[in-house]
């Protein structure tokens, strides 16, 4: 199927016609739904595609991150997979936060995700498994090791997909946040936890970062206390060119296709 013809309602995976599906769900249970809720467009995410980003906090530029996906198959189906590295060097010494995570190809359902989070010689790691009715987290770190199960449903998505996330889910243009549900294998609280999130629309925007100018949109993450701002390219594959986070003021800014990272991005 093709990716970019894909409209389907987030959480979905049945198997019928992506706008069959979309019709059903508008037949069954109103215009309310598509306005509290989003709903998913699948870009054309190219089997491969590298992004880089350069990373900053207060406006120092501290380390690097990068996106990749591939199209593969994972517990007989298939997905997107998406790994994401972030290696940054503070005060607080080098750190290095790496993820893994499958997601279905038709609505970008998390299937799994494996987070690893070194900060010096302290290791902290995650696992979630999804299924249509739960998460199984288990996480390991300095305290031992943690394992929960957690209620899933649709509009549910793991935290560490949301980068790629911004690039395919779609808010209804009411003026009003639309609801998610963000499971956080990492926590607060320690062991995995769900946060409730609102994703509102802002406004079109023109961006510069080191890779260019492009016409953005503007998507707000209301996350409990965090608030993430992202500026998606409106066309063409819609990738993530700006991210901002609240928390430690950390900016993400799209690096020039073709950007080489340090051998070492510790020294």
């Amino acid at each position: 199927m093709t990716p970019s013809a894909s409209i389907v309602n987030a959480g979905s995976r049945s198997s019928c016609p992506s706008f069959l599906r979309f019709v059903l769900l508008f037949c069954a249970c109103g215009s309310a739904i598509l306005t509290k809720y989003p709903f998913v467009i699948i870009p054309p995410l190219p089997d491969g595609e590298t992004s880089v980003y350069r990373v900053l906090s207060d406006g120092d530029e501290v380390g690097f991150y990068t996106m990749t996906v591939h199209r593969t198959r994972f517990r007989d189906l298939a997905v997107f997979r998406f790994d994401l590295v972030m290696k940054t060097i503070t005060d607080q010494g080098p750190t290095m936060d790496s993820a893994t995570v499958f997601v279905t190809q038709d609505s970008m359902f998390p299937v799994s995700s494996f987070h690893f989070l070194r900060t010096g010689e302290a290791l902290i790691t995650a696992a979630a498994n999804y299924t249509t009715e739960a998460v199984a987290v288990a996480t390991y770190g300095p305290e031992g090791e943690k394992q929960r199960v957690l209620r899933n449903g649709q509009f549910t998505y793991d935290a560490n997909q949301l980068t790629f996330l911004s690039r395919a889910i779609m808010v209804p243009t009411t003026g009003k946040p639309v609801e998610i549900r963000v499971v956080s294998p990492m926590g607060p609280p320690s062991g995995g936890g769900i946060l409730e999130g609102r994703l509102g629309a802002g406004s079109r925007e023109a961006v510069t970062t080191p890779a260019g100018t492009f016409d953005c949109n503007r998507l707000v993450f209301n996350l409990g206390p965090r608030v993430i701002v992202m500026w998606v390219e409106r066309s063409g594959a819609r990738r993530l060119v700006r991210y901002a986070s609240s928390v430690g003021g950390v900016v993400m800014e799209l690096m020039p296709a073709g950007t080489q990272l340090p051998a070492n991005p510790f020294h």
